[in-house]
């Protein structure tokens, strides 16, 4: 592997952890490498590691103990991806989730409208349009930051966030979509939301996205929304399909 024409880079974090950065232009391949890397270090390193936490541009590498010679480990991890080649990862999976755009469910989808000079119908068809990417969870637990609107549906994070966004919330800031999986302040705009749980403390994965996995959303109505909130399997949103990214 050429750590030049990926652009990686390692850098110290804290006395257990070790940043690698990536720099690499299509966000796509980008987020394949970084999940390759992971992978590649786990299987390698997994006895030294608690765990490997990947974002856009990064991976995190977190000790179990205090390393105690960085330039050394650093070293070991260079010559460890220097001397293999980026791997294909195959265990993507494709969610069709369900959104309800409607009132009361939509709260923020007229100011958005109005800011994007776009219809409520157009914002909606335009978001759905699209396989998203998860690139990495963050912010809340399970919250998942997703790669790949539509750049007509771009808007900036509000100045002042709201001070409560309940969980399940689709929403846009920042040229990103993602979703509040819990109640929580927030400075995205709102313009739907799922009645899938996406964070449940009761289940041995809290978390049943992964970083890798691919989200199609699916305009329903209050009535469906209704229906699936008393019986929400999240298994039943799994697509048949593996795909690569």
């Amino acid at each position: 592997m050429n750590l030049d024409t990926y652009g990686i880079s390692f850098f110290p974090f804290s006395e257990h952890t070790i940043l690698i950065r990536f720099s690499y232009i299509d966000q796509i391949e980008l987020t394949h490498s970084i999940l390759s890397v992971s992978k590649h270090i786990t299987q390698e390193r997994g006895d030294k590691l608690t765990e490997c936490i990947p974002t856009y541009s990064s991976l995190l590498l977190y000790y179990k103990l205090p390393i105690s010679n960085i330039s050394y480990e650093i070293q070991l991890l260079t010559k460890l991806l220097a001397n293999w080649e980026i791997q294909p990862v195959n265990y993507r999976r494709i969610w069709k989730i369900p959104v309800c755009y409607h009132e009361p469910f939509g709260e923020d989808l007229g100011e958005v409208s109005q800011k994007l000079s776009l219809s409520t119908d157009a914002i909606v068809s335009l978001h759905t349009s699209i396989s998203y990417v998860v690139c990495f969870m963050g912010f809340l637990p399970g919250f998942p930051y997703l790669y790949g609107l539509p750049s007509e549906l771009h808007i900036p994070r509000r100045k002042f966030p709201k001070p409560k966004i309940s969980g399940g919330s689709v929403a846009l800031a920042a040229g990103q979509t993602g979703i509040y999986t819990i109640e929580s302040p927030g400075g995205w705009y709102v313009i739907g939301k799922t009645p899938i749980r996406f964070f449940d403390v009761g289940q041995q994965s809290p978390c049943f996205l992964e970083p890798g996995d691919q989200i199609q959303f699916k305009a329903i109505n209050t009535e469906e929304y209704q229906r699936l909130e008393k019986q929400p399997k999240n298994k039943n949103f799994l697509l048949p399909k593996i795909v690569n990214i």
